[in-house]
């Protein structure tokens, strides 16, 4: 099933809204998660997920936030690049799923940059400098640091596609 999806999407991108319609984001975001699933295959979910939101297709952009895509996506940015070229493959594609969910989608921006940028998340509590001005927030963690890292790839598609996801996750 990835497979065909993968040649129908293609071939025409305009299938994205039967995908969605059909809530497939839901196979393609399991096939992608599953640890026992060779990082040559996850790629080609992965493409499929990147294809849904593309356009950029609002309806699936919010189908995949709804579904946890960007979560899976960047949670997956910090496997080892080292671990072999189809790997690498699918850290760029995973970069590219990150940028296409975001592009022009703010509800996407907001959950990835969600317990990383202070106020976004209630949950998370601001701090405040110790001996300095109070209430000048600090963030509770740094920025995402698994695209961050990927810019010191010594592959540049690598760093090239981090750098593309982002632009697109601060508004670019």
């Amino acid at each position: 099933l990835v497979f065909i999806w993968t040649k129908i999407l293609s071939f025409d991108i305009s299938c994205q809204s039967d995908l969605v319609k059909d809530k497939g984001q839901k196979y393609f975001l399991a096939f992608l998660n599953d640890p026992q699933v060779p990082p040559d295959q996850r790629v080609i979910a992965c493409f499929v997920l990147c294809a849904m939101c593309a356009g950029p297709y609002k309806p699936g952009q919010i189908a995949a936030l709804q579904a946890g895509v960007l979560r899976s996506c960047l949670r997956q940015l910090s496997l080892p690049e080292e671990q072999g070229p189809d790997t690498a493959l699918l850290l760029r594609w995973l970069c590219l799923c990150v940028a296409s969910c975001c592009d022009g989608c703010d509800a996407a921006r907001v959950e990835a940059l969600r317990g990383f940028v202070p106020g976004l998340d209630p949950s998370v509590p601001v701090q405040t400098r110790s001996g300095g001005s109070p209430g000048i927030p600090l963030p509770a963690r740094s920025f995402p640091t698994s695209l961050q890292l990927l810019l010191k790839s010594a592959a540049p598609a690598l760093r090239a596609v981090a750098v593309h996801a982002l632009g697109n996750l601060i508004g670019g």
